[in-house]
């Protein structure tokens, strides 16, 4: 089965965060060693923000994250390239009779899938 790929455009001014995931080290004297922890030790998290929704819209995203819950997918953040993402939180909000908004975070995979 081929990944998805997340097809919205975040809004505007939705910025990545970046953590390293490092083994540190202190011993007694004060003196630490640090080392990244495997091939890939920095990991990207998109908050993604979807304004202006319309009913039919929030539809499809809703089915997209329900559908892919837990599973990688592609997702290329403000023109970058694709990378293999996860979404696990999602959360919407009503701004009118057919106007609403969706936010998920996503999460960088690293995965042969």
């Amino acid at each position: 089965m081929a990944i998805q790929t997340f097809k919205w455009r975040s809004a505007y001014g939705t910025n990545p965060s970046y953590k390293a995931d490092v083994r540190s080290f202190e011993f007694g004297d004060g003196y630490q060693q640090v080392s990244p922890k495997g091939l890939n030790p920095v990991r990207q998290e998109v908050t993604v923000v979807l304004p202006g929704l319309t009913k039919e819209g929030r539809k499809e995203v809703l089915a997209f994250l329900a559908a892919n819950a837990g599973k990688p997918f592609l997702y290329a953040h403000d023109g970058d390239e694709p990378k293999k993402y996860m979404c696990d939180e999602w959360n919407e909000r009503k701004h009118g009779p057919n106007v609403y908004e969706i936010n998920a975070t996503f999460k960088q995979l690293f995965t042969n899938v």
